[in-house]
């Protein structure tokens, strides 16, 4: 019996490793040729040996560009309106270089401190991303902006140039601009236009403030800080026309997209790989790069741990009052309504 079976086992095997060879040479060659042209259709590299080459790069680009088709559907779903008619604040916010035919409208607290070093360097100002520090890129950079063009040139840069900007979470956006410019004493300190704020803040918020709080408006905390964001009308009387309330302006109303049709909205999240995809797209990858986080001024604002811990301090209407503020950049920026949000 144990004879007979290993007989039958061997027929077995035999039998299945014929007809695997029998089926790859009348259907191998064929279904392998089929199957590179699906590759190659796919935008995947394909070498002569059937192998892939740059897969990775490919699959990235793959996914990049389907994000974006996503992002342009969700602008044609949520857009009432589209038009060139930009307002005076997103003009200043638009950075236009000629020679590249480029515009890039910065948001605050996005990455757009790497990217201006970029273009620093495209414009001719610098001659490298690397060591350019945060007082240069801000205060001393000479980029283009868009509302100095004449009528007839911000048309043609509209209908012409490449037009992009990038975005991030709204709620972490809007805590990595306190945990920067008012829980961070030393960077506080450096900005005398943040400490109108800072003042403005305690006087209105804060119960029973010592003269010095109200002298240096120092120390305001998370709670207080939501509340001056929330309470808009009154901090619109405040701010006016201010320019450096667009760290925490909306994100639709900086960049407009609902006005102005963009050729790429990036991410925060991915702004490492999305901006080395944008750059080879306009091939100046070779002379410029995307620099890490480590240049800029990280608060960890996008930790998991830091951001449950944050908003837990906030009251019920403190959250719904956010909400209510950014979910415009929630809808139209495709980022999920959190859980903690109340229904």
């Amino acid at each position: 019996m144990r004879t007979c079976r290993v007989t039958i086992n061997f027929r077995v095997i035999f039998s299945l490793t014929a007809g695997l060879l029998l089926y790859w040479l009348i259907y191998g060659k064929s279904s392998y040729i089929h199957h590179k042209h699906k590759l190659l259709e796919m935008g995947f590299e394909v070498g002569p040996n059937g192998k892939l080459t740059k897969r990775m790069d490919s699959v990235r680009n793959m996914m990049i560009e389907s994000g974006q088709l996503k992002r342009r559907r969700l602008f044609h779903q949520h857009c009432s309106r589209r038009h060139n008619n930009l307002s005076h604040y997103t003009k200043r916010h638009l950075y236009v270089l000629d020679e590249y035919k480029l515009m890039y409208c910065f948001i605050p607290k996005v990455g757009c401190s790497n990217w201006k070093r970029i273009l620093m360097v495209l414009y001719g100002e610098r001659t490298s991303v690397e060591g350019l520090t945060s007082e240069e890129v801000h205060a001393q950079s000479k980029l283009p902006f868009f509302h100095k063009y004449t009528n007839q040139q911000q048309e043609h840069a509209i209908s012409n140039y490449t037009k992009f900007f990038f975005v991030r979470h709204p709620f972490k956006r809007v805590l990595s601009v306190y945990k920067n410019k008012f829980e961070n004493l030393q960077n506080y300190q450096a900005k005398p236009l943040f400490q109108n704020y800072g003042k403005k803040i305690i006087k209105r918020w804060r119960k029973n403030p010592t003269q010095h709080d109200l002298e240096t408006g120092e120390g305001v905390t998370w709670p207080e800080f939501v509340n001056y964001l929330i309470h808009v009308r009154e901090r619109e009387h405040f701010e006016k026309d201010d320019y450096w309330s667009d760290h925490w302006r909306e994100m639709h109303k900086l960049c407009s997209p609902c006005d102005l049709q963009y050729d790429f909205v990036g991410k925060l999240e991915e702004i490492t790989t999305e901006s080395k995809y944008l750059l080879d797209r306009l091939n100046i990858s070779g002379k410029v790069k995307y620099l890490s986080s480590e240049s800029s001024r990280p608060t960890n604002s996008s930790d998991e741990a830091t951001y449950k811990r944050y908003f837990s301090m906030l009251s019920k209407e403190h959250i719904l009052g956010l909400w209510k503020l950014y979910k415009t950049d929630f809808i139209l920026f495709g980022y999920d309504k959190p859980d903690f949000v109340p229904k």
